[in-house]
């Protein structure tokens, strides 16, 4: 393992180094108090003239890596990084649309930034971000980068608030107006202020070392919730691929049963419902507790594989999410036969509790059961 401390612009401008969020992260979940936060530190480091510390970033060489590009698999600080990415973008295209009545003496040009932090060096005319994120936020941040006129703040502030990507826009948005309302004395400070802004960068040797790394740091930002924590001990130590591949068929169905889900509530209390049958006796309350009991049955109660874990925990999921409205384990029954590595249920053979709308649950438990048949789950 290797920690140095390091600029946050010499950590983005580094020619040969591309940064993956792993598919098993979560998606870009950073909101405007963060980004605020921010702009707060690099206008603090500027106005003080001193370095100011902006956390950890965790990476590991990834399996993509190839001969003059070093890809480094996002372990912990992916939400941080995107949004450093953001502000420079915002910070280059509010510079493209004014350089023809102002250019800020001490701020680089726009195509300059764009081609030292965004993108990387290409001796062709296809382009790459440098950072690729997962697939729900790729697109949209691809676009933004390639292409710092393909919105304007009023398209990106247009009240929208979908799944994909709402975040990257968002965000961008917000770090484009409150630089539009800057006198560009005060641009020019937030760009010292960046310049003054640092890092800790951790590089891994093994991935292995990744998950007891990723727990103990205390970054700042959104909390990472119970399903945060599950479904990166369960990928985080798959190589790209494998995590790819067990994240599509397994995680992505298990989160997508809930949605909406702020939070991720229904799928932490899905997982707490889980434990409860596959820990017997146990008396969990806090999440640090869910959390704790989970990784001791992998460690010393699971015979089988993650993905058999997996495959499990997505079967109990239809289940727990057809019956979501009972909330207590004892009242659930499904059709879907979701036990794999231990007794089906503590209480089987109770009967269903009749829904307040029978006719849309059947409807909802036959969707359901054929999906899972279809293999779709």
């Amino acid at each position: 393992m290797k920690v140095k401390q390091v600029d946050l612009l010499e950590y983005l401008a580094r020619p040969t180094v591309r940064y993956l969020v792993p598919s098993y992260q979560r998606i870009y979940s950073w909101n405007e108090r963060q980004c605020e936060e921010l702009l707060t530190d690099a206008l603090r480091a500027q106005r003080k003239g001193k370095k100011h510390f902006i956390g950890s970033i965790l990476t590991c060489r990834s399996d993509d890596s190839s001969d003059g590009i070093e890809v480094l698999d996002l372990v912990d600080g992916q939400q941080r990084t995107v949004t450093a990415f953001l502000l420079l973008a915002a910070i280059a295209s509010y510079l493209k649309t004014a350089q023809d009545t102002f250019m800020p003496s001490a701020l680089p040009a726009p195509d300059e930034i764009k081609s030292r932090y965004l993108i990387m060096p290409s001796d062709d005319d296809v382009s790459a971000a440098k950072i690729k994120l997962s697939h729900y936020d790729e697109d949209e941040f691809t676009k933004l980068i390639l292409d710092l006129n393909a919105w304007q703040a009023c398209d990106a502030l247009d009240g929208k608030d979908d799944l994909h990507g709402s975040h990257i826009r968002r965000n961008f948005a917000f770090f484009l107006k409150r630089i539009s309302e800057m006198e560009p004395s005060d641009v020019e400070a937030l760009w010292r202020g960046i310049e003054g802004l640092y890092l800790i960068d951790i590089r891994l040797d093994k991935r292995m070392q990744a998950q007891q790394i990723f727990e103990s740091l205390n970054s700042k930002g959104v909390a990472l919730n119970v399903a945060d924590l599950v479904r990166n001990y369960l990928l985080l130590s798959e190589r790209h691929d494998e995590q790819t591949r067990l994240y599509k068929e397994y995680w992505q169905p298990i989160q997508e049963m809930f949605t909406p889900d702020p939070a991720s509530l229904k799928l932490d209390s899905a997982i707490k419902g889980w434990l409860t049958i596959r820990v017997p006796g146990s008396r969990i309350k806090s999440a640090e507790q869910v959390y704790s009991s989970f990784k001791h049955y992998v460690e010393e109660g699971l015979d089988n594989t993650k993905e058999s874990l997996l495959k499990e925990l997505r079967g109990f999921c239809v289940m727990w999410a057809e019956n979501y409205r009972y909330h207590a384990v004892k009242k659930f029954r499904s059709s879907c036969d979701w036990a794999i590595n231990g007794g089906a249920t503590l209480t089987a053979g109770r009967p269903l509790k009749k829904a307040a709308n029978e006719e849309y649950a059947q409807k909802v438990r036959e969707q359901l059961k054929s999906e899972a048949l279809d293999g779709r789950w």
